[in-house]
This record gives C-alpha cells, sequence and structure tokens, in this order.
C-alpha cells in the first residue's frame, strides 16, 4: 500500500488547463489534499470524515488520493474548492470540514 508521501502533488494549474474536462482528475479520488507551493502545508479539502472514520476504526483501507498543489496565499483555495463542489457537488464543500 502505497504511503501519502508517495504520492505526487499535481499542480492547480495543470487540473485546470485541461480544456475538455478539467474535473476528471478529481471525479475517481475518496480524498483531495491542498498542498501549499510555498510552505508545504497540507489540509484536507474534500473527504475529511472519511479520513477521520478510516483513523476512528484502525482498518487500513485502500483510498484514492489527490494533492493539489495551491498557492495558500491567493484564490487559489478558493478556486480549487468551487472545482470540487462542481465535481463532487455540494456534499463536496461540507466533507471538507
Amino acid at each position: 500500500m502505497a504511503k501519502l508521501s508517495d504520492v505526487k502533488p499535481l499542480p492547480l494549474q495543470t487540473l485546470l488547463k485541461n480544456k475538455r474536462d478539467p474535473g476528471a482528475a478529481l471525479a475517481g479520488v475518496a480524498v483531495i489534499i491542498a498542498q501549499d507551493v510555498g510552505t508545504g502545508a497540507k489540509v484536507v479539502v474534500f473527504g475529511r470524515e472519511l479520513l477521520e472514520d478510516i483513523a476512528r476504526t484502525k482498518v487500513r483501507h485502500a483510498v484514492k488520493v489527490l494533492i493539489v498543489e495551491v498557492n495558500f496565499e491567493s484564490d487559489d483555495l478558493e478556486r480549487l474548492n468551487t472545482l470540487i463542489d462542481f465535481v463532487k457537488g455540494r456534499l463536496g464543500s461540507s466533507a471538507a470540514g
């Protein structure tokens, strides 16, 4: 089973450049993490409840994770959340917690 540190971050700009379907990379993942390009700080923006359930039950699960590189000092997080809401539905914003 891969570790989170093995997941290669995808820059937000690369995600948004997919003119045909910018949300395609988001559709099949259960957890989306935003990582600041400047500091490396991470925040779960989708799938927090799933991660909390896994932590509480201590049962190992294979979970598809996407890390998106953003600039926390810009509107990148807002842009990413808008895309998540569009692809995953409004429940995505409540799962971000």
